[in-house]
C-alpha cells in the first residue's frame, strides 16, 4: 500500500515519534483538574436526590463547598460526616453508613460546560476504585438528557472505555454522576473523561499550525499503517476516497 501511495504522490512515508490525532482536545478531566470551581469550564459537586435533585434537571446541581479539607486533593462537603469526594481521577458518592451518617443521598458529579457548538466525542475510562460492597451506577447527562448508564460491579474491574458521539451548544452541561446502591462501602470510582471536538484544521496532522510536506508525509504514514486518523471518509475502510478527501482538506488550507 505504501508503494502505491508513493507512486501516486511521489512522496516518501515518514515515521512519526508521536501518535496522530484528528480531533481537538476540548477538555481533559485529569489534566484540567483544579481546586478552583469553573477553571477550564469544570465544576465539581453533587445532586442530592433524596430532596428531588436530579441530573435530568441540570439547574439542581450543587457545587461542592470545600477542596482539600475532608479528603486530600478532593472536593467534598463541609465536615467529616459524609463520603462525598471528587478528585482528578475518582468520584465517591454518599449515603449514610460506615461511620459517616450525614442524612441524604448525594450523587458525586463532575460537570463540564461547553464553550463550543457542534459535534463532540466523549472518551475516557470508568472502573471500580476498590473491589467490594455492592457497586455503583454511573450516568452521563448532556443538558439533562441521559446519554449513557453503566452498572459497575463490586467483585471485578469493569474497565469501561467510553466512546460516545454527542452534540452540544455553547453553555451545554455534560454531567458525569456516580450514584450509590444500597451500601456505601467501597464506592470509590475511577472516572476519567476527555472531550474531543472537530479539528480546527483537519489536514494539519502534525498540529504545527501550517500545512506542508510534513502533513502529507504524516498522512501517508498513517494511511500505510491503517491508522484510524487516515480514514477521512469515516467509513471504516482505507482507499483512494480517503486520500482524495485528505488532499481536498489540504487544498482548503487552515483558517
Amino acid at each position: 500500500m505504501k508503494e502505491r501511495l508513493n507512486g501516486l504522490f511521489g512522496l516518501l512515508t515518514i515515521s512519526l515519534c508521536c501518535g496522530l490525532t484528528n480531533a481537538d482536545v476540548l477538555a481533559d478531566s485529569v489534566e484540567d483538574f483544579s481546586g478552583i470551581q469553573g477553571q477550564d469550564n469544570w465544576y465539581y459537586g453533587y445532586y442530592r436526590v433524596d430532596i428531588g435533585d436530579t441530573p435530568t434537571n441540570p439547574a439542581s446541581f450543587h457545587e461542592a463547598e470545600n477542596f482539600d479539607m475532608d479528603f486530600a486533593n478532593l472536593w467534598s462537603l463541609q465536615g467529616t460526616g459524609d463520603w462525598l469526594g471528587i478528585g482528578a481521577t475518582n468520584q465517591h458518592p454518599h449515603i449514610p453508613g460506615a461511620g459517616r451518617n450525614t442524612v441524604g443521598e448525594y450523587w458525586a458529579t463532575r460537570r463540564w460546560v461547553s464553550e463550543v457548538d457542534g459535534e463532540i466525542q466523549i472518551t475516557g475510562l470508568l472502573d471500580e476504585g476498590d473491589l467490594g460492597g455492592d457497586g455503583v451506577i454511573v450516568r452521563i447527562h448532556i443538558d439533562g438528557i441521559e446519554i449513557g448508564e453503566w452498572d459497575l460491579l463490586s467483585v471485578t474491574h469493569s474497565m469501561i472505555s467510553l466512546d460516545i458521539d454527542a452534540t452540544v451548544t455553547v453553555g451545554s452541561t455534560v454531567d458525569l454522576s456516580v450514584a450509590p446502591k444500597t451500601t456505601i462501602n467501597f464506592d470509590g470510582t475511577i472516572a476519567e473523561l476527555q472531550i474531543l471536538g472537530d479539528p480546527v484544521c483537519p489536514a494539519d496532522l502534525n498540529e504545527d499550525g501550517a500545512l506542508n510536506f510534513l502533513d502529507i508525509s504524516a498522512y501517508l504514514s498513517a494511511f500505510g499503517n491503517m491508522d484510524p486518523v487516515a480514514d477521512f471518509t469515516d467509513d471504516g475502510s482505507f482507499n483512494f476516497l480517503d486520500v482524495s478527501a485528505y488532499l481536498s482538506a489540504f487544498s482548503m488550507g487552515c483558517p
